[in-house]
């Protein structure tokens, strides 16, 4: 386990997931609050006007919502499905495979590592989403619907994660199961 961690470190898996997720926690909240002002400010000579309704603090975690589920997720499920498969070359899958006597004790690190970096990722994500939040709307926000909604999202990504790893290590191709 701590070897697959000291991988996911030195081949900056951990730091590409932590990064996208907190750049999603951060600019998901700030785009839906400050649509407007960019439709208007990038769109304000046209015939056609937009009316967008004023950002709330449930619209900012919508955004957030939807932005994770549609990159941060696809991303996750790539780099956690890739780091799951035993590599392409035959003759390192040959060894791996002959050496143990099930397959338990050699993709129960794998996705441990990278379940663990997935959680830590969508930890950093909500917590910068809330901050974010909380800046813009600190006496309007609902945390009482804010930490289950978080948890529900964390649990469905984490999901997501361990099916996509588990179609890659069947199918040997990490692309195929992100998607």
């Amino acid at each position: 386990m701590k070897l697959e961690l000291r991988q996911w470190i030195r081949k900056q898996r951990m730091f590409l997931i932590l990064l996208i997720a907190a750049l999603m926690g951060v600019v998901a909240p700030l785009s839906a609050y400050y649509s407007g002002q960019l439709v208007e400010k990038f769109g304000g000579g046209s015939v056609a006007s937009i009316q967008l309704p004023s950002p709330t603090w449930d619209s900012l975690m919508t955004s957030y919502f939807q932005s994770t589920e549609q990159v941060v997720l696809f991303i996750m499920a790539y780099l956690v499905a890739d780091a799951c498969t035993l590599g392409k070359n035959p003759a390192q899958q040959l060894f791996y495979l002959t050496r143990a006597k099930k397959a338990g004790p050699i993709y129960f690190p794998k996705m441990a590592a990278g379940l663990i970096c997935v959680v830590l990722g969508t930890v950093m994500g909500a917590g910068w989403t809330v901050y974010v939040d909380w800046a813009f709307f600190s006496s309007t926000i609902r945390f009482d619907l804010v930490w289950p909604s978080l948890l529900l999202q964390a649990l469905g990504i984490v999901t997501s994660v361990i099916l996509a790893s588990t179609i890659a290590i069947y199918s040997g191709a990490p692309f195929l199961a992100a998607e």
